[in-house]
């Protein structure tokens, strides 16, 4: 699932200055599907106002996605892939009921660079030894606040020629990260 601007011009109704995007626009929900590894397909998009949260009816959607699929078809694993913009414990929470696996991204904070300062450290030495680009994965276990429990974190410790890009996903998949 993605949420993308659509610009707007004049006074429609439900256009909205958003802030991020910079412009007036509605702020659509599109929710693509694959299976098999085969290209995404979209089948679905919400016309919604440009003031709301990217997240903003993403369970009500998921949640009947999910009932239709595992009616359709019972022995399907669905996994559920977003951007920083779904990052919300409510997402968590619905795919944890619901059985979905999930990988969504999040955003940097000082907690997770400090945890993740090992890996980076180790990711440091490496670059030393070399000038191509270097990427190491690992995990941690993190609770924000506002989340009812700790959650599988996977990090991205890379070091590239224009500089360090540490990246972490939260996720309720298990295996190497």
């Amino acid at each position: 699932m993605d949420a993308t601007d659509d610009p707007a011009y004049g006074q429609q109704e439900l256009e909205f200055y958003h802030g991020f995007y910079g412009h007036h626009c509605f702020l659509p929900l599109f929710v693509f599907c694959s299976a098999d590894g085969s290209a995404q397909e979209l089948v679905g998009a919400i016309l919604r106002p440009g003031n709301v949260h990217a997240g903003r009816r993403l369970a009500a959607v998921l949640k009947r996605l999910v009932r239709m699929l595992k009616e359709a078809l019972p022995k399907t694993e669905i996994h559920f892939r977003a951007d920083a913009g779904f990052a919300l414990p409510q997402r968590y929470e619905t795919c944890e009921e619901f059985g979905v696996s999930y990988v969504i991204s999040l955003a940097r904070s000082s907690r997770l660079q400090e945890m993740a300062a090992p890996l980076m450290k180790e990711v440091r030495a490496e670059k030393e030894k070399q000038s191509a680009k270097v990427r190491l994965f690992g995990e941690i276990s993190y609770a924000a606040a506002s989340w009812t429990k700790e959650r599988r974190i996977i990090v991205k410790a890379e070091i590239m020629d224009k500089g360090e890009n540490p990246r972490f996903v939260v996720t309720n998949r298990i295996g190497d990260p």
